[in-house]
């Protein structure tokens, strides 16, 4: 691994804290307080979901298809799994680690993950926001994400569906 990606790599780890940093901290002890009517719909400490999206590099744009999983550890926190797979110029295949945030029905995420494409791996970060909206016994989410995968930005809008259990 040269300087350059080392680097890279640093750069992008630094961005994730620095996210972490201003939209973690401010809200935390505020919101973990407030007993919001979103809150008082959260039914269960999982969530599964399913998403349809489009990821955006360069002039290029490609459907993509994903399951992400999350595991919240209180009303506002929350971690957990995602798989993404994009088919096109971009064809790739993304696992990641997101670590989330809710305010209110806002999610906001930061993750460290992989990107595999055309037969190698390289290191990504994501960070994005996405807006819970009730739909019947589960939500619908529709996020903007941005992916920094080997000094290239990456932007994925996508709508998912999820079930709490």
């Amino acid at each position: 691994m040269n300087g350059c990606k080392i680097r890279q790599m640093l750069l992008s780890t630094r961005s994730v804290a620095l996210f972490c940093v201003v939209f973690w901290c401010p809200y935390g002890h505020a919101v973990e307080q407030e007993a919001t009517e979103h809150e008082q719909e959260h039914e269960g400490s999982n969530e599964i979901a399913i998403s349809l999206g489009v990821v955006h590099e360069g002039r290029e744009n490609d459907a993509a298809a994903g399951l992400e999983y999350e595991r919240r550890f209180s009303e506002s926190f929350g971690a957990g799994l995602l798989i993404e797979r994009s088919w096109g110029d971009h064809s790739a295949t993304v696992y990641a680690l997101p670590l989330i945030r809710h305010i209110d029905r806002w999610k906001l995420f930061a993750a460290l993950g992989i990107e595999d494409s055309h037969g190698h791996s390289e290191n990504m970060v994501r960070i994005g926001a996405g807006y819970e909206l009730p739909a019947g016994s589960g939500k619908v989410t529709p996020a903007l994400a941005v992916d920094f995968v080997g000094g290239e930005t990456i932007y994925v809008l996508s709508v998912s569906l999820g079930f709490s259990f």
